[in-house]
């Protein structure tokens, strides 16, 4: 199987991270679900059609239509669970009662951990946003942004307690989540990195930088 339009190729066997959602006897609309992050992930979003996915998902177009009113409503169910199982990760792993300096660090392997391990989903959860429209972007942002607000508010608390020297928290947190998104992109689960690797380096190179001068 290929890659995505940039991502790196997805190699028959090397792709044990990518984990299935779901037990054998999964039920058509996760046969759809599925079918569909893999064609989105190979063609794009504007490259892909209903029938493609039918076509994997080895449905009827009325089976489609049942579950999803377009393109568009099954864009949106992808990247809202991506989203939301994204930072159900990074929420899992953080102990608000630990140091903002092991908080960071927990909250990088979430994130990490969860884009290494559906990769996929998080690579169209990056590059397919401007194509979503009206409610589903607003929806999606939203939980973005909620992701994001957990990264900050670790930034506030390691600024205010001398942790972090901070110029500017918004910069700071864009940034971050920016290299963390990309890691979709490059990753490849037979390279030399693990995803524990990953996250530790990142960690390292953002609290060197933030550590107090």
């Amino acid at each position: 199987m290929s890659g995505g339009r940039n991502g790196p190729p997805i190699v028959p066997g090397a792709m044990a991270s990518h984990q299935t959602r779901v037990p054998s006897g999964e039920d058509t609309k996760e046969r759809i679900y599925q079918a569909a992050v893999e064609v989105f992930y190979e063609r794009g979003f504007s490259g892909a059609s209903l029938r493609m996915v039918a076509a994997r998902a080895r449905a009827q177009m009325s089976s489609i239509y049942y579950h999803y009113q377009n393109k568009q409503d099954l864009l949106f169910d992808v990247m809202r669970r991506a989203v939301s199982d994204s930072t159900k990760s990074v929420r899992e792993r953080v102990d608000t009662r630990a140091d903002p300096q092991e908080q960071l660090l927990r909250a990088i392997e979430g994130v990490i951990d969860w884009h290494t391990s559906y990769q996929r989903e998080a690579f169209i959860a990056d590059a397919e946003l401007p194509r979503l429209q009206g409610r589903y972007r607003e929806e999606v942002v939203a939980l973005r942004d909620g992701q994001e607000l957990i990264f900050r508010r670790i930034l506030e608390e390691g600024a205010a307690s001398g942790a972090f020297e901070i110029s500017d928290i918004t910069l700071v947190n864009r940034m971050l989540m920016t290299a963390i998104a990309g890691v979709a992109a490059w990753y490849r689960p037979d390279g030399r990195h693990s995803p524990a690797t990953i996250a530790k380096v990142f960690y390292t190179a953002i609290a060197d930088g933030l550590r107090p001068r």
